[in-house]
């Protein structure tokens, strides 16, 4: 058994086997529900042995369910076997919003909770006086991540902003955090959360982020640099990303950023275009790619200023793609199972 189920590429299996006669019946069952079954067909091909697994949306079932896992065979000689075993679920939205940007159109983790909200999510949401602490227990069980701050590449601010102390700054990585502590940093913070292992069997039983949207300026990248940006806040997808460990890829996990200065004003828009598609199983970059297409035409227009601070803002466009990059997975989904470039699901995933 996992060590917990989280998020949309959960997966569930069993597998059963037989000394006497042959493998005839199989039945998997999530919390009760039948998901799958398999029957000897009567042919020559014969079996002692057989497993079922199923890839599923966690959020199916409500945070903090401690769901039921069942497999049961029968054989040739009518003897019936079951194993059960069981796994909390863990879905949670962490938002945090700077206390400067509480005005209407500012605060993007009011729109977040509007959106998520009855979708069998628990929520985190801290939008004053919050600072490392309150990061790293957030980090502990988010599977959606939210930040609206100021920012820049490789850091962004915390509540305590306005203080001249090093709780002030949450850095991309350990070479950039100048706190020297080693402790301000999401690359110190999703490492040691992580233990050893990887999900879904990593030692801590903390879940990884699936998907994160930072919403502050230049978090993916300066307005300046060539595209496609800097990913320095893929240390937010730790342990299972590219960046991190070339080679590696990380399923089901990404972050969207901001190659640009944003405007505070317009941020629960950019909030609404993301979750309001992904919420309906719009894989990140379907998400993104429909934000840029169709928000300028619409009531709910986004500003950006693509060329410096303060710069002349202007309504992202269908031809600023690259000032909106998503980093890791770009099939990454938070309602739905994941089917990675697979838009219809088979039957080994289950809605």
């Amino acid at each position: 058994m996992p060590y917990y189920f989280s998020g949309t590429n959960s997966v569930a299996k069993g597998w059963v086997w037989t000394d006497d006669g042959i493998l005839t019946d199989l039945w998997f069952y999530l919390d009760g529900i039948l998901m799958k079954e398999w029957h000897y067909d009567g042919g020559n091909i014969v079996v002692f042995e057989g497993g079922l697994k199923v890839t599923f949306d966690s959020s199916h079932f409500p945070n903090g369910t401690s769901l039921q896992v069942k497999i049961k065979g029968r054989n040739s000689s009518g003897a019936v076997a079951e194993a059960t075993g069981y796994a909390p679920v863990n879905n949670r939205v962490v938002g945090f919003n700077h206390p400067e940007f509480w005005h209407p159109g500012k605060v993007g983790t009011n729109e977040l909770v509007a959106q998520m909200n009855w979708l069998n999510y628990n929520f985190y949401i801290q939008t004053n006086n919050w600072g490392p602490a309150e990061i790293t227990y957030g980090l502990a069980s988010a599977s959606i991540y939210y930040v609206n701050s100021h920012g820049s590449q490789n850091t962004h601010y915390t509540a305590f902003s306005n203080q001249e102390n090093e709780e002030s700054y949450i850095f991309a990585d350990i070479l950039s955090d100048t706190t020297l502590n080693l402790n301000h940093n999401y690359e110190y913070y999703r490492s040691a959360l992580n233990g050893s292992g990887t999900p879904p069997n990593n030692s801590s039983a903390v879940p990884p982020i699936h998907f994160a949207q930072l919403d502050f300026c230049e978090s993916g990248g300066s307005w300046y640099s060539p595209p496609p940006g800097s990913n320095l806040f893929s240390t937010l997808l730790i342990p299972c990303m590219d960046f991190y460990w070339p080679g590696q890829w990380c399923p089901n996990q990404a972050v969207l950023t901001w190659k640009a200065y944003t405007d505070a004003w317009t941020t629960e828009n950019d909030v609404w275009w993301i979750f309001s598609e992904m919420k309906l199983g719009k894989t990140a970059k379907q998400a993104r790619d429909k934000m840029i297409q169709y928000s300028s035409a619409s009531m709910k227009q986004i500003r950006i200023s693509p060329t410096g601070d303060p710069g002349s803002f202007v309504y992202l466009t269908p031809d600023m793609t690259s000032r909106v990059p998503v980093w890791g997975d770009h099939n990454t989904r938070i309602k739905g199972a994941y089917t990675n470039s697979v838009l219809l699901p088979s039957t080994f995933w289950w809605y």
